[in-house]
């Protein structure tokens, strides 16, 4: 199964990382995208880089990339992948 996770920069970075964190020990592909606040929010709250949070995930998508799986009708929550977007 694949999971979208995405982050805004809402408080809670803590919570969004256990979250793609968790998924892991599920074997559930993890498909994050991070604005940039919660980048600054991530940074903020954890310590942690949003490249440090994005090792946590399958795939990690680019906010500025439009043309993402993840932005297309097309993606099918079932299959699975094993690229990381650019």
């Amino acid at each position: 199964m694949r999971l979208i996770v995405a982050m805004t920069d809402a408080a809670g970075a803590v919570y969004c990382i256990s979250l793609v964190a968790a998924l892991a020990e599920f074997d559930l592909e993890r498909h994050l995208i991070l604005s940039q606040r919660a980048e600054v929010t991530i940074l903020k709250e954890t310590g942690r880089t949003a490249r440090e949070v994005g090792a946590l995930a399958s795939v990690l998508y680019s906010r500025d990339n439009q043309v993402a799986a993840i932005a297309s009708g097309s993606f099918c929550p079932t299959l699975r992948s094993s690229h990381r977007a650019a």
